[in-house]
């Protein structure tokens, strides 16, 4: 299957390797995120438009964070990390 001309599996792959190197980041700026962390949100990720960058930031905080301090570290980095690639969606 092709989406705008790409190969819908090669666009997942690099999603997926994108998404390893943001869990990746994110212990970098000590964040402890679990592989049990890292599945939820990929099961939660399969209920959402990827493009929608407040409902992928939702599930990121319903499965990631752990606290508050957790809350706040994973919302700067999440900015950092995904800011050239999900913009927010234009109000309708």
């Amino acid at each position: 299957m092709t989406v705008g001309g790409l190969d819908s599996d090669r666009l997942a792959e690099g999603f997926l390797a994108r998404l390893a190197r943001f869990f990746a980041f994110l212990r970098g700026r000590g964040l402890q995120v679990g592989s049990g962390a890292e599945i939820d949100l990929g099961q939660a990720l399969g209920h959402l438009a990827l493009l929608d960058r407040d409902a992928f930031l939702e599930a990121c905080r319903a499965t990631l964070a752990k606290s508050p301090d957790d809350l706040r570290g994973l919302e700067e980095a999440f900015d950092l990390f995904w800011s050239e690639r999900l913009r927010p969606a234009a109000p309708e």
